[in-house]
């Protein structure tokens, strides 16, 4: 019950209301420290997220470190992220996982720090799927970077074929760097492989233009 109490606060950006029951708990178990961890990384409170893990007497879980590098990634703490993403390695279980490597992944990303990116994929010890594709993708294009956008998006291709994600992806990229051209060649390469656009995903509305 005060798990879901700690869940439903958070929802409501209740912070205070979600220490108080945690605080209040008499005993916690890796549920309950997840869920205030949880609770914090919701709102990109890495200040608060950070003491709450480190007052953690029991072994966390993979869905620890996911709230926690979340937390990072939102809210742009990069170093702290990267120190508890390292720290995963030091125990046989917390190896990281891709879940965990795509959170690094957006994390980096976000920061425009591609090459890190891009060396934490090449280091990963199983292949990188489509999540992890799918992180470094919409960096890319927040941030225009064509040439590694197309990398990941050619990838994400290749996992998810049927997945319009790259190709309107890619089209953005183009269209906001002015490579209509490129961006239409996109929007056609997806028709002729006759793949649907996802509800929820777009093109970009460039000037007087609209793609579609």
């Amino acid at each position: 019950l005060n798990n879901s109490l700690i869940h439903a606060y958070a929802k409501c950006g209740s912070l205070d209301l979600c220490k108080r029951v945690f605080d209040e708990m008499d005993s916690r178990d890796v549920v309950s420290w997840n869920s205030m961890l949880k609770a914090y990384s919701l709102h990109g409170q890495v200040d608060s997220i950070l003491p709450v893990f480190e007052r953690m007497d029991i072994k966390p879980d993979s869905a620890t470190f996911i709230a926690i590098l979340s937390a990072c990634s939102h809210a742009g703490r990069v170093e702290e992220g990267m120190k508890i993403f390292r720290s995963m390695f030091e125990k046989p279980e917390t190896l990281p996982q891709l879940n965990h490597y795509a959170c690094v992944i957006d994390m980096l990303g976000r920061a425009e720090r591609f090459a890190e990116a891009e060396e934490v994929i090449k280091q990963m010890p199983m292949s990188p799927d489509a999540v992890v594709w799918s992180a470094l993708l919409g960096s890319c294009r927040k941030h225009g970077n064509t040439k590694l956008g197309k990398v990941a998006a050619d990838k994400l291709k290749e996992l998810e074929p049927t997945s319009s994600l790259s190709y309107i992806q890619m089209s953005n990229i183009y269209s906001a760097e002015g490579s209509f051209n490129e961006a239409d060649k996109s929007r056609k390469e997806m028709e002729r492989w006759r793949v649907r656009k996802e509800p929820g995903l777009s093109w970009t509305e460039i000037g007087n233009k609209v793609h579609e």
